[in-house]
């Protein structure tokens, strides 16, 4: 039985698989560069999530999506990714304002924010391109 790769559920799973090898290569980063080059975590932290954010964008690109990388592709992804930070923050801060542990906002985030990120993606990011009508006016 082959997967239908267009099919939203196949592509989510995906997606999760993405993320998690994009989050095992933002954390190598961050690790590694605290713990064996000594750099600073601000500056550790930084260099890792552009890092995650490249691997996720490409291999999301090619697995997730089925899309060729381009530059437009690539800035729409990063829009939804600073997006998604923001609704994390958002839902995290939101659940403290409430009287709540930051940790239930943590656990809401870690639903709402992929979601979030796995849906803009697949209906803008990386939406279909259109198709023309060759037969005729389109």
């Amino acid at each position: 039985m082959k997967l239908d790769r267009t099919d939203i559920r196949v592509q989510a799973a995906v997606f999760v698989f993405c993320g998690m090898f994009s989050a095992g290569s933002y954390s190598a980063v961050l690790f590694g560069l605290v713990e064996l080059a000594g750099a600073h975590t601000i500056v550790a932290t930084t260099v890792a999530f552009a890092v995650g954010t490249v691997v996720s964008y490409v291999l999301n690109s090619a697995l997730t999506f089925q899309r060729k990388m381009e530059g437009a592709a690539f800035f729409r992804f990063w829009l939804v990714t600073v997006a998604g930070w923001g609704i994390n923050v958002a839902v995290i801060e939101g659940a403290r304002a409430l009287g709540a542990h930051y940790a239930l906002g943590v656990f809401v985030a870690l639903i709402v924010a992929p979601a979030f990120n796995f849906l803009s993606h697949r209906f803008w990011t990386f939406r279909a391109p259109p198709v023309r009508d060759h037969a005729g006016g389109g």
